[in-house]
């Protein structure tokens, strides 16, 4: 690859009017009739056009970031030029996912229809963008621009340019969570250590789910969204918290995203269910396993008498064994003594050497 090639470029442009082929080499074995080739072509040039306009979009907000990783970082044109190529194939990249969603939205809302009407519906959709307006920082957050970083930066630029973020993201986070906590408390009235408690909750909530809440919900929040982080926590935590009427009319302002919320604590059990087998596997793995049972033999002790052995033929092969008691197989041994229930001895033949004890 020579210098100044594009890495991320080549090829036709996915975006383009050929990005609904998809659709068509599908149906390719049953040719369109005249009305479906004519929406299949006003999907295709509605898909182009928000395509477009969505990828500019997303370059300018790459632009944003990358004027501001030039300042932090004092950059010079060679890494800058690494960057422009980087974002606009993280923003190509990114933009995959826009395209399969818009052709699966538009081919759905122009179903069942004939080219005219089909045109009208398509004419009064505006922009498309699934996410909201974060969605023009799905960029931002693709591998190939994170690798893109590492590779343009030195190793103390990248640390600098993440600091600045990391603490973005807890001005950000700790502002979202003020907002909210005094949206609840100019709704409920809060005691000070209410306030307190419930300040916890939906600072906490806002660490673990902002990004969510933004994708989910947009950029523009209503009284009820800013409310409902409190919702983070579950029912009886709320009810130890909150006033029996308190805690009604929160729930009255937030019902209509409890299912954002059911969601969150769905996955939260699932989590910690998990955690929780994990760790038991762990302490099963690191608790020593029981001894198997000794046989049934109980020391060597000394050989009483001189009793001469004495050949004994007994039904069966093998090496004579004695069973005592519970599972244990032993070989008898001189001076051994046996402790059990009934001894059964097994074998072709038995040699007794010394005196044996069976208790």
């Amino acid at each position: 690859m020579g210098q100044g090639d594009d890495p991320f470029g080549g090829g036709d442009d996915p975006f383009g009017a050929a990005g609904s082929d998809t659709a068509k080499e599908e149906g390719a074995s049953e040719p369109l009739d005249e009305d479906a080739q004519a929406i299949e072509k006003l999907i295709s040039e509605q898909v182009q056009k928000l395509a477009n306009e969505e990828r500019e979009r997303r370059l300018e907000y790459m632009q944003i970031v990358m004027d501001d990783i030039i300042r932090l970082c004092r950059l010079g044109e060679p890494e800058q030029g690494r960057l422009e190529l980087a974002a606009k194939g993280a923003t190509k990249r990114s933009m995959e996912r826009w395209h399969e969603q818009a052709d699966r939205y538009f081919r759905n809302r122009v179903q069942d229809t004939d080219p005219a009407t089909a045109q009208e519906i398509l004419g009064n959709i505006g922009g498309v963008t699934f996410s909201g307006r974060a969605s023009e920082g799905d960029s931002e957050v693709e591998e190939l621009w994170k690798e893109a970083l590492s590779a343009a930066l030195t190793e103390a630029q990248l640390h600098t340019y993440e600091t600045v973020v990391e603490e973005r993201s807890r001005a950000r986070i700790h502002s979202f969570a003020q907002m909210s906590l005094a949206t609840i408390d100019d709704y409920l009235r809060l005691t000070p250590e209410q306030r307190e408690q419930i300040g916890e909750i939906v600072h906490d909530s806002a660490t673990n789910y902002l990004d969510q809440i933004q994708k989910y919900w947009g950029e523009y929040l209503q009284k009820g969204m800013l409310m409902s982080l409190a919702n983070a926590a579950d029912e009886e935590t709320l009810a130890e918290i909150l006033s029996e009427a308190q805690h009604a009319r929160l729930k009255s302002a937030t019902s209509s995203l409890d299912h954002f919320w059911k969601q969150r604590h769905k996955a939260r059990k699932e989590e910690e269910e998990k955690r929780k087998k994990e760790a038991e596997a762990q302490d099963k793995a690191a608790t020593p396993q029981a001894a198997a049972p000794e046989p049934a033999a109980v020391g060597e002790g000394p050989i009483a008498g001189d009793a001469e052995a004495e050949a004994v033929p007994v039904a069966g092969g093998g090496r004579v064994r004695i069973k005592a008691g519970g599972e244990g197989a032993v070989i008898i041994r001189p001076g051994a003594i046996f402790k059990g229930g009934d001894v059964i001895i097994e074998g072709k033949e038995i040699h007794i050497e010394g005196d044996i004890q069976v208790e």
